[in-house]
C-alpha cells in the first residue's frame, strides 16, 4: 500500500452522526496513512455544559481533564456536583467516540482497547510549557511515563472552541520516513528498566 504524500493525507467525510451513517469499512484509509475529518459531525453540548469549556475548571496540574475509564476524573476542580455533570460530558463522548470507530471500522470490533477521554480547556498556545510538553512542537504520541509497546493509537478528536476557532493541525510526513532521516544520528540506549 502506498503512503500519501502529506498534501493528499486529509480525508473529509460527509457523516453527521456519531452512531449512524453513511461511511463505513474506511479502515484502509488510516491503514494508508490518512487523517479523518467530518466537518459536519459535532460534539453536541448539553445546555449548561459550554461553562465547561472554561479553564478554571482546570486543577492546573495537568493539560487535560481525563476521565480515566468510565469513573476517574482527573485534573478538574469544581463542586461535587459540578464534577458529576462534567465527568458525564466527558463519558458522553467517549460513548459516542466508540459509536463512531466501531461503525467506520467493523473490522477493529473487539481487537481494540478505549483509552483515557479528556478535554483540553486550555489553547495549547496560552500555556507555558518546557520545550518536552510542548504540543505545538513535532511529537509522537508515546513517552517513559505511557510506553506504548508496540500499541498504534486511533484517536478522535473535537474542537469545542468557545469562540469558534478551528483546530489547526501539522501533519509530518509518514513515521517511516522521519525515522529514516533521524536513525543515523541515534545512540544505542540501555533496554528500558534496566
Amino acid at each position: 500500500m502506498s503512503t500519501p504524500a502529506p498534501a493528499d493525507v486529509l480525508r473529509t467525510l460527509p457523516d453527521t452522526r456519531w452512531e449512524q451513517g453513511a461511511s463505513s469499512h474506511v479502515e484502509h484509509l488510516v491503514e494508508g496513512g490518512h487523517v479523518l475529518q467530518f466537518p459536519q459531525l459535532p460534539f453536541v453540548l448539553v445546555p449548561g455544559e459550554e461553562r465547561f469549556l472554561d479553564p478554571a475548571w482546570s486543577n492546573g496540574k495537568a493539560k487535560n481533564i481525563s476521565l480515566r475509564g468510565t469513573s476517574e476524573l482527573r485534573g478538574a476542580q469544581g463542586t461535587a456536583a459540578d464534577l458529576a455533570t462534567l465527568q458525564a460530558m466527558i463519558r458522553r463522548f467517549a460513548t459516542q467516540s466508540q459509536s463512531l470507530v466501531d461503525r467506520l471500522f467493523p473490522q477493529y470490533r473487539g481487537k481494540l482497547r478505549a483509552g483515557n477521554a479528556s478535554l483540553r480547556p486550555h489553547a495549547v498556545a496560552d500555556r507555558v510549557q518546557s520545550w518536552r510538553q510542548n504540543d505545538t512542537r513535532l511529537h509522537v504520541d508515546a513517552f517513559p511515563s505511557n510506553p506504548m509497546h508496540g500499541v498504534r493509537l486511533l484517536r478522535v478528536f473535537t474542537n469545542l472552541n468557545p469562540a469558534g476557532q478551528p483546530r489547526a493541525w501539522r501533519v509530518g510526513e509518514p513515521f517511516a520516513d522521519f525515522a529514516a532521516h533521524f536513525a543515523p544520528r541515534l545512540h544505542q540506549v540501555a533496554p528500558y528498566g534496566l
